[in-house]
């Protein structure tokens, strides 16, 4: 758990049938507050959206649902910025080969 993760170089999808989407959960007693924000590959703020997650409460966003209206283009970034340390991951969807592959936060990559 960590109040801030990054997930970055989001890959060139087939909107037909991949997506990118961020799982999120809180462990703690009380709510956290999150700010999550889409920055392109250049740094340059995309959008940004406000959530809470009330305690022990778990979250799935398409990245598209993150910032709607607001395109998600290869090699942006995420960043979720949470007043409590909250549990994430990234994940790749690809339904017409049905998979899901986890992306863990930059920071938790080795």
């Amino acid at each position: 758990a960590r109040s801030v993760s990054t997930f970055g170089a989001i890959p060139a999808m087939n909107p037909a049938y991949q997506y990118a989407a961020l799982a999120l959960q809180n462990p703690n007693l009380a709510r956290a507050d999150m700010t999550l924000a889409l920055y392109a590959v250049n740094g340059t703020l995309l959008g940004f959206s406000s959530r809470t997650l009330e305690r022990g409460e778990r979250l799935l966003l398409e990245l598209s649902e993150l910032v709607p209206g607001t395109p998600v283009p290869p090699g942006s970034s995420v960043w979720v910025f949470s007043s409590r340390p909250i549990q994430m991951f990234g994940l790749l969807v690809d339904d017409r080969i049905r998979s899901v592959t986890p992306r863990l936060p930059v920071e938790a990559t080795p």
